[in-house]
């Protein structure tokens, strides 16, 4: 689920929400385990080969992955838009 509280969670059980990436209302840039990580805007998610979550961090412009509760950014350069890396 995206949300414009710069947050990312799961859905369970129906209608129960879990926060898996930062916290309600608080945007950012940082990397770190789940809650303390921060992300700005997040748009796009998808899982790689891996198994990680691979999320677009569209208000940081980079690319962020999540390799089991530690969120790092995987291309990109914070706040700094272009085409090179």
């Amino acid at each position: 689920m995206f949300s414009a509280t710069f947050e990312l969670a799961r859905a369970q059980d129906g209608y129960v929400f879990t926060t898996i990436i930062g916290k309600p209302g608080v945007m950012g840039v940082a990397t770190g385990l789940g809650p303390d990580a921060r992300l700005n805007f997040p748009r796009g998610i998808t899982i790689d080969g891996v198994g990680s979550l691979v999320i677009v961090d569209s208000g940081n412009v980079v690319i962020r992955r999540m390799v089991g509760p530690v969120l790092t950014t995987y291309a990109g350069k914070m706040g700094a838009a272009g085409t090179t890396d």
